[in-house]
């Protein structure tokens, strides 16, 4: 039932190590910057405010559930096969490239219909609810993008990374929410995302390419922003948003009409 003999390896055991060092603030600074957007936004707001925003939020937590899901599959597959099936890996992050600017237009498009549905404690979150909602939709993008970190057991550019989308979302709110309330607060939260999501993108794609065409991933995300303040401006002209919402879903259509060409073409093929 016992071995004879035990060996045991060290190889490789102070990168394993280095990389466990530098992961282990991450979740600190995530719980540090949650609870200091939640006071500065009592300080200057209310305690309802704070559940107004809160609110919201549930949102974010349902992306976080998917990206949860995707991140436990796509991080054993990375390991397993970014030396040998990176065509695949590069089609993988255009279809989740796609499919979130799709969701994201898609949730600009029935807001009011999901508000709706939710209740009345949901309509005070109307002016900002795309805008929380890229944060979360930027850091699932970045499953596909980042994952050079990873790999090379750089874990500190995602502390750096995270710590200073941190010190700007918690320096915004100080600044924004006293001029545009929780609009403010979600705007910084945005602005943060976005620095993340740049930080770790650039930095990942540089040890190891996961992205085809820089330039459509960059429109990718533009539109999803663009979507995000639509959502604020045109709060009060739900028609004009639904239509802005299809034009955003149709440019995202547009710019990767490859992928459904491809599609088609296999499927003619097997016919």
């Amino acid at each position: 039932f016992f071995p004879s003999k035990v060996s045991l390896s060290f190889k490789g055991m102070k990168d394993n190590l280095l990389y466990a060092f530098y992961s282990w603030p991450v979740p600190f600074v995530i719980y540090l910057n949650i609870w200091l957007s939640q006071r500065i936004i009592i300080e200057k707001l209310t305690v309802y405010d704070l559940g107004v925003y809160s609110a919201a939020n549930v949102f974010v937590a349902i992306i976080s559930v998917f990206q949860g899901g995707f991140g436990v599959y796509w991080s054993a597959f990375m390991f397993e096969n970014y030396k040998k099936k990176q065509d695949l890996i590069i089609k993988v992050h255009d279809y989740l490239t796609f499919f979130i600017v799709a969701a994201m237009a898609i949730l600009i498009i029935s807001q009011d219909l999901i508000l709706a549905l939710l209740g009345e404690k949901y309509q005070a979150c109307k002016s900002f609810f795309g805008l929380v909602m890229v944060s979360p939709l930027l850091m699932m993008m970045s499953e596909t993008t980042s994952y050079g970190i990873s790999l090379s057991k750089s874990a500190y550019w995602t502390v750096i990374a995270i710590v200073a989308s941190t010190i700007f979302n918690i320096v915004g709110c100080v600044i924004l929410i006293p001029i545009w309330g929780l609009q403010g607060a979600a705007i910084s939260s945005l602005i943060a995302g976005l620095l993340q999501y740049t930080i770790r993108t650039v930095v990942g794609q540089r040890l190891y390419q996961s992205i085809a065409r820089v330039s459509r991933m960059v429109f990718a995300v533009a539109i999803i922003v663009a979507l995000a303040f639509a959502s604020w401006f045109l709060t009060k002209n739900g028609l004009s948003l639904k239509l802005v919402g299809f034009v955003g879903l149709l440019f995202a259509l547009f710019i990767y009409r490859n992928l459904f060409k491809n599609i088609l073409k296999k499927r003619q093929n097997n016919a």
